[in-house]
């Protein structure tokens, strides 16, 4: 018997569905004169993405684990976990802002706390 797929999605149970918890958004808020790409790499995604000032990196959180990331700006960094089960898991997005002064924590894009500074070697 050959099913469609349309009909294996239907007969799958919500345990086969991983469905997002969160979602995740980084931005360079850095102005574009004083900025060349920020780098990002967290271990869920593992892979440095390049965001440009102006730009924002989205993901969504698909397990209740702390999601660690560490940001390369010019010869600046930072480390900072993106996404902690207990402080973020009941907001559905965690936003992140990455400044000249360092970088923001938000729920609501717009109260931004200050969660880390940038670092030199």
């Amino acid at each position: 018997m050959v099913r469609s797929a349309a009909a294996a999605e239907a007969a799958a149970g919500p345990e086969d569905e991983k469905k997002p918890i969160a979602t995740l958004q980084v931005i360079n808020a850095i102005p574009k004169n004083e900025s060349q790409p920020i780098r990002v790499n967290c271990d869920t995604n593992p892979g440095l993405k390049n965001i440009n000032a102006g730009e924002v990196y989205e993901w969504k959180v698909q397990e209740k684990t702390t999601y660690f990331c560490l940001a390369l700006w010019d010869r600046f960094f930072a480390s900072f976990e993106a996404f902690q089960p207990r402080k973020d898991g009941s907001h559905d997005q965690v936003f992140w802002l990455l400044k000249m002064d360092g970088l923001f924590h938000s729920w609501d894009n717009s109260t931004w706390v200050k969660a880390a500074n940038w670092q030199t070697e």
